[in-house]
């Protein structure tokens, strides 16, 4: 954002003076948005800039063009096109907190067959797919109370807090907590929980979560985008409990930006925040830096650029997507005469590599997909097992997979998807 400097900027550029009014006319300005609450005694804002306008329309002429992308694929590949990206957005928000999960993780925990990440997948799950809110005994709606956030809380961190860490006020920490690097303090969250519940008493109006509640005088409307964005900033500053605020705070900001954008770059944003947190952290700490003024524009500018990124993830994740299923496509077509058993086997795992977690599928499935008898499958999966083209990864129960040979003769690059 050159045009527009850091308020700390003009301490070090002009005189005290000069850079007093700047800071008034950024705070009093009839477009300035006040969040309703304090940061170091100054009150947190953001000011609507020119580049941030011209990003937001850039966003959103990506965003159309990556669902005509999308909707190109069949339903079923767009579905699991979104599933692969559910994983991976736990999985990145996890590793942005170093704590290593796989993709076969989530999966086992969606499948219920693992506890461990069960209540956060199906939470993801139920807010993404619509998944069966039975299971969870939970809806699916964004938080509209307090009592809500922490539900939504409870459920993310589910088996992963210490004994230490369980919030011990009426819903959220009683104690104070201070976020340092070293001998550094980096942030210091809001104490006690009075100031806690009141400071998201103003994120639920800021995200649109308390719609009974009437706007106060300092409220203006904004793009959901640009809500959801200063909803997270505010999220992280409360800072409500002792552990996990950073899992919570990126789930609530991907189910925000549900609405304005769409599922693959919602479900992106982990891995573009992994891929630089420098930016990230950065970005937290110029909104507390004291000459800055608890001023949050510079914040949302650098989100935006992060969606921006997320966006060409997603971009690229679709354009390698549509390739292979090209290239599984073209092999079909060339080797329609040969046995018709052998290929729609083939073709099956081929569909299993580009979309699925774990690419592997037992027998049955092999055979229900290819439409031959259960006793056919294995006889022509053996026949491609003694040639090097599949590979039995288990055996109880008995599952396939294409080698690298297997994935050679298909088309399909050779590393998994």
């Amino acid at each position: 954002m050159a045009g527009y400097l850091p308020l700390k900027k003009f301490h070090h550029m002009t005189d005290a003076g000069t850079a007093e009014r700047r800071y008034q006319a950024r705070l009093n300005a009839e477009t300035t948005l006040h969040l309703g609450v304090e940061l170091h005694g100054y009150p947190l804002f953001y000011v609507p800039t020119p580049e941030i306008a011209v990003l937001m329309e850039q966003i959103q002429a990506t965003e159309r063009n990556l669902a005509v992308k999308l909707a190109a694929f069949p339903k079923d590949s767009q579905q699991a096109i979104l599933r692969l990206q559910l994983l991976d957005e736990i999985v990145y928000s996890n590793e942005i907190e170093s704590i290593h999960t796989t993709r076969k993780d989530v999966q086992l925990a969606l499948d219920l067959r693992q506890p461990r990440f069960r209540e956060v997948a199906l939470l993801y799950q139920q807010v993404f797919e619509g998944g069966d809110v039975a299971e969870a005994g939970a809806t699916t709606a964004f938080p509209t109370s307090l009592e809500e956030i922490r539900s939504v809380y409870d459920r993310i961190m589910e088996g992963e807090l210490s004994a230490a860490d369980h919030p011990d006020g009426r819903l959220f920490r009683a104690g104070p907590v201070t976020i340092g690097s070293g001998t550094r303090k980096v942030h210091q969250g809001f104490h006690p929980e009075s100031t806690i519940e009141h400071g998201l008493t103003q994120w639920l109006r800021l995200v649109g979560g308390a719609p009974h509640e009437k706007p106060e005088a300092h409220e203006k409307a904004q793009p959901s985008t640009i809500s959801a964005l200063l909803g997270h900033l505010l999220f992280e500053l409360i800072h409500p409990f002792y552990d996990g605020n950073g899992r919570t705070g990126r789930f609530l900001l991907s189910s925000q930006l549900l609405g304005p954008l769409g599922e693959p770059t919602a479900l992106a944003l982990s891995k573009a925040i992994n891929t630089a947190p420098r930016a990230y952290y950065k970005a937290f700490g110029e909104v507390e830096h004291p000459l800055n003024r608890a001023e949050a524009t510079g914040f949302v500018h650098t989100m935006l650029g992060i969606i921006a990124a997320a966006q060409r993830d997603v971009d690229e994740l679709l354009t390698d997507k549509r390739a292979q299923l090209a290239a599984l496509e073209s092999y079909a077509q060339a080797a329609a005469s040969s046995d018709a058993a052998t290929r729609a086997l083939l073709v099956a795992l081929g569909h299993s590599f580009i979309f699925d977690a774990t690419p592997r599928l037992p027998l049955p499935t092999l055979a229900e997909g290819a439409g031959v008898s259960a006793a056919t499958a294995r006889a022509r999966l053996k026949d491609m097992e003694r040639e090097g083209v599949v590979t039995t990864p288990s055996l109880r129960p008995l599952t396939f997979r294409l080698t690298d040979k297997g994935r050679n003769l298909l088309g399909l690059s050779s590393s998994a998807p």
